[in-house]
């Protein structure tokens, strides 16, 4: 059975050093610590196994740092030899394995349960129920060469490393043991419906028909109505829908097998309802309509900006059918010009078994009590749609040493066999078009949207399908009394009710602002009379809360002498 793992770093800022190591046994829960990376070296090839690492990104610097400072060579093949260590950290900076050979049955790899368990270890100990909860140290005390743990410093890392290792142990029991959450659904998607449906639903693409319909790929809806940036508004309530992706996946008409190409503009074609069209035309927005549609590669335009008109040049466009449509009711489109696509078969049922499987799982575990067992569940009906976008670019970064200091270079291009895009665009595209046409739906009380959440003024419930636990329908989640948005993902809200409690709270989001910034703002949370909560933000309120604000707290990585050290710094709102 694998490990978890930790380690406690000194604060310098020309050089660093682990002072504190610490592992536990999965299954036994057996725990250990030390108290210098080379006690833990030694401990791990004494013990060749898998150790997780929660967010080796960190972590791993400092084993490279090590490794590169003893003798061991990096080798871009995984097929290791004696003195040798491999990784696979993406050019994007993801790192997803870290693997040394000390020699003969001696291979040691470490993994990242971040990419399995994407929360903080405060949060995985909440989410999850477990018996114990992340403890504080001081991070910055002077701690010399050799320096014994404290009876704190002990109880700090053991809590640490075995908060992940219990919520890693409920993984594993449910077979899920892959080295990213996407990864596991992926494994347990194809176990659901036979390899055989798996290979006949979804047939493998050349990289350059990859390349072609992952134009249409894109991101959730997330848009602040004009007119309402830095206004303060009163009363009004969220929606959120109850699972949107799972929804999507579970109703809609989606796209599998072997496209088939077009020329010109679709014809409606009863073998192959689903399409993705090419096209080129000029464009505005036609008056109370929410802007749907963003252009990423045009500089003249943010890449986040929702665009309202064309300004009378024509733009070429990708767009699934779902898109197309949602676009054509929402603009005036002039010069239209069609430059054929691909046009699919389309079945509704693909993934209805595997839904009803994590659902029942679900429930069982409300009904159980087993919290664990339930994000587990929640979180296999959200991971699986996004793997079947996988970038077929997977160069990795290679590290070296440069005057004391790991350094990372870009190696040889690679690539890898794609999955099947058109299903992540179509199920992303169905996410935005519900979204969107709710949120249009009531366009006169609209204030805000974030990819599966509605902001409205009022706080009478709108003509929409509301319903607490149905799949795919709007959930009343709060009410607030006082809001104020500055742009997208950055906004606070005073709530008077949440998830059917009420409360007295500030709600703060703001893409950016780390969440330390937020939580050090909490002088204190106390009840008071009947179920109502207060929390009180000591630097963090409506006073504030505007462009310019500083807050104290962003942690920026910065590379020196033995690994990673974490600076603080201002978070900016801009």
């Amino acid at each position: 059975m694998p490990y978890c793992a930790d380690f406690e770093t000194i604060v310098s800022t020309e050089k660093t050093r682990v002072w504190a190591w610490a592992v536990v046994d999965i299954e036994t829960q057996h725990f250990l610590y030390g108290n210098d990376i080379e006690s833990f070296i030694d401990f791990c090839i004494s013990n060749p196994d898998t150790y997780y690492f929660h967010n080796l990104k960190f972590d791993g610097e400092f084993i490279v740092s090590w490794l590169l400072n003893n003798g061991y060579k990096y080798n871009h093949e995984r097929k290791i030899q004696k003195g040798e260590f491999t990784a696979i950290i993406a050019d994007t900076g993801q790192w997803y394995s870290l693997t040394l050979c000390a020699g003969k049955k001696k291979r040691v790899k470490f993994l990242d349960s971040l990419k399995i368990l994407p929360l903080s270890v405060a949060q995985i100990a909440k989410t999850y129920n477990l018996p114990m909860q992340k403890l504080k140290i001081d991070y910055t005390a002077d701690r010399e060469i050799g320096h014994e743990l404290t009876e704190q410093e002990i109880n700090y890392i053991r809590n640490d490393v075995t908060i992940v290792s219990l919520a890693l142990k409920l993984m594993f029991s449910q077979g899920l043991d892959a080295m990213t959450q996407a990864s596991n659904a992926m494994k347990d998607y194809k176990e659901t419906i036979g390899l055989k449906a798996f290979s006949y639903y979804y047939p493998t693409f050349d990289i350059d028909l990859d390349a072609e319909m992952r134009k249409s790929y894109k991101g959730g809806f997330t848009y602040l109505k004009e007119g309402f940036s830095e206004k303060d508004v009163g009363n009004g309530i969220v929606l959120d829908v109850n699972s949107l992706y799972p929804s999507v996946m579970y109703n809609e008409l989606l796209p599998y097998g072997i496209p088939r190409k077009f020329e010109g503009k679709y014809e409606p074609n009863e073998l192959y309802p689903l399409y993705i069209q090419f096209f080129s035309c000029c464009f505005d927005l036609k008056e109370n309509y929410i802007p749907t549609l963003q252009l990423k590669h045009a500089s003249q335009f943010k890449p986040n900006e929702y665009i309202k008109s064309s300004d009378g040049q024509d733009y070429s466009l990708c767009m699934t059918s779902v898109d197309l449509a949602l676009f054509l009711d929402h603009y005036n489109v002039y010069g239209i010009e069609w430059h054929g696509g691909y046009m699919f078969h389309g079945a509704h049922d693909m993934f209805k078994a595997y839904i009803d499987k994590w659902t029942k799982i679900k429930i069982d575990a409300d009904i159980a009590g087993n919290n664990g067992l339930r994000a587990i569940a929640k979180t296999m009906q959200n991971a699986l749609y996004g793997r079947f976008g996988l970038n077929p670019n997977c160069t990795r970064k290679v590290p070296y040493m440069e005057n004391g200091i790991v350094k990372y270079a870009h190696g040889e291009k690679e690539t890898r066999n794609p999955v099947y895009v058109p299903m992540a665009s179509f199920i992303t595209a169905y996410a935005r078009n519900k979204t969107i046409r709710s949120a249009q739906n009531v366009y006169d009380r609209f204030i805000y949207a974030d990819t599966d959440s509605l902001h409205l003024l009022g706080t009478e419930l709108p003509e929409l399908e509301i319903h607490d636990t149905k799949l795919g329908a709007w959930k009343h989640e709060s009410t607030f009394d006082k809001a104020r948005f500055i742009r997208q993902k950055c906004y606070i809200e005073h709530w008077t009710m949440h998830k059917n409690k009420n409360v007295d709270e500030n709600n703060i989001t703001c893409a950016g602002l780390p969440k330390n910034c937020i939580y050090a703002c909490r002088a204190y949370k106390t009840k008071l009379k009947g179920n109502i909560w207060a929390v009180n933000y000591k630097r963090i309120d409506f006073s504030n809360f505007h462009t310019g604000m500083k807050s104290y707290g962003k942690l920026i990585p910065k590379h020196v002498v033995g690994g990673i050290v974490l600076f603080g710094t201002d978070f900016t709102i801009k």
